[in-house]
């Protein structure tokens, strides 16, 4: 089911990336939810704008597929301790892929995660990231 935050992300990528302001927003995307964090581990952990919008860019960008872990979302022929494997698996697959190929991986994508880190930095300083 795609839900209103599924289209505004859709919408919000490909309009600020067809004018090149995809940086822009993603940074704004990005203060607002750390500002409203607790703590750096639950950033990008809910199911609201910021989320979709960073799950639209790996779908659009990256053409990545992950796997169900949440016990509430598994489906009936799933089994969660495998779907684990492969996730875990195509974490570090994707980890290292970014390692080994950053002067090809997709501009979009380092501009998403250095926006990430920039707020996360500016925010959570007691913190920091390597």
């Amino acid at each position: 089911m795609i839900t209103v935050d599924d289209e505004l992300a859709r919408v919000f990528i490909t309009i600020f990336d067809a004018k090149h302001l995809l940086h822009q927003l993603l940074l704004n995307i990005f203060a607002k939810e750390v500002e409203m964090a607790d703590c750096y581990q639950t950033i990008l952990r809910g199911n609201g704008l910021p989320t979709k919008i960073v799950s639209f860019c790996f779908k659009l960008h990256a053409d990545l597929r992950s796997y169900e872990v949440h016990p509430s979302r598994i489906e009936q022929h799933e089994q969660i301790d495998e779907n684990r494997k492969n996730l875990h698996s195509l974490t570090h697959d994707v980890f290292q892929a970014i390692i080994d190929s950053a002067s090809q991986f997709p501009i979009q994508l380092r501009i998403l995660f250095s926006c990430l880190y920039q707020v996360v930095q500016q925010r959570f300083p007691q913190h920091p990231l390597q």
